[in-house]
């Protein structure tokens, strides 16, 4: 091998190198600098404050607003599941439909019993018309360092679903899923602050005057850390956490 031939293999050699350093270790970084030069990922202007994860109770969404079927009955997802990922700001308000980034489902797909069993009020399908709402609406708001299209949206809410098992935690405190028995605002918060020690509120839906517990919110950072915010909560002292026969 000549001289020249040597250089040339240690010039490729090491550009592959880069290329495997680069894109191996640093790829949300590389990616997210890429975004801000390439217009089609997601509305780079967008501003907000923080990210607002919604966790919703299907059981409630399926009594109060579904009306359900004893055939959706029968494959309700039982423990609390994603209802989305929010760019939110201190004020209360929140942008929405920020870019005309399109839906895509490639990576749905090829995760669906992950999507089945974290984000879907029925385990047996996939809401891909509700997942292309939550991308239209807050998604395509989501522009940061770790959120730029639509896999790192969905891979990313999904990731941060996968440390709440909201109905063990609960019962860890003697909060069950009782059709009699009801709960107070701070008996709720304090059995989830036992395993979740960061800030949250709760949601309640009323119906024939009762509180069924519907969403709790957690908060983070741009950069999906955990930071202390709350709203205020939406429940009152009567909370019904229900369950299905």
């Amino acid at each position: 091998m000549n001289r020249i031939t040597k250089l040339i293999t240690i010039y490729f050699l090491i550009i592959f190198f880069i290329y495997v350093y680069l894109f191996k270790y640093h790829w949300n970084s590389v990616h997210y600098s890429y975004s801000l030069m390439y217009r089609p990922f997601l509305n780079i202007n967008n501003d907000f404050d923080f990210f607002l994860l919604s966790i919703t109770y299907p059981t409630s969404y399926c009594l109060n607003r579904l009306h359900c079927t004893e055939e959706q009955i029968k494959y309700l997802n039982k423990n609390f599941n994603i209802h989305g990922l929010w760019a939110n700001n201190y004020d209360g308000s929140y942008p929405s439909y920020c870019s005309k980034v399109p839906f895509n489902q490639q990576y749905i797909d090829k995760n669906s019993n992950e999507f089945k069993k974290y984000w879907s009020t029925f385990n047996n399908n996939l809401e891909y018309s509700f997942y292309e709402h939550e991308w239209t609406k807050h998604g395509t708001c989501s522009n940061s360092s770790k959120i730029y299209d639509n896999e790192s949206y969905f891979s990313n809410t999904i990731n941060l679903m996968k440390e709440y098992n909201i109905l063990d935690c609960l019962k860890i405190s003697s909060i069950v899923p009782s059709n009699i028995n009801t709960y107070t605002t701070k008996e709720i918060k304090d059995a989830l602050y036992k395993c979740y020690p960061y800030s949250c509120n709760i949601n309640c839906d009323i119906s024939g005057n009762k509180n069924y517990l519907s969403e709790i919110h957690f908060y983070y950072s741009k950069d999906l850390e955990h930071i202390k915010f709350n709203y205020n909560d939406k429940c009152n002292n009567e909370i019904i956490i229900p369950e299905l026969s």
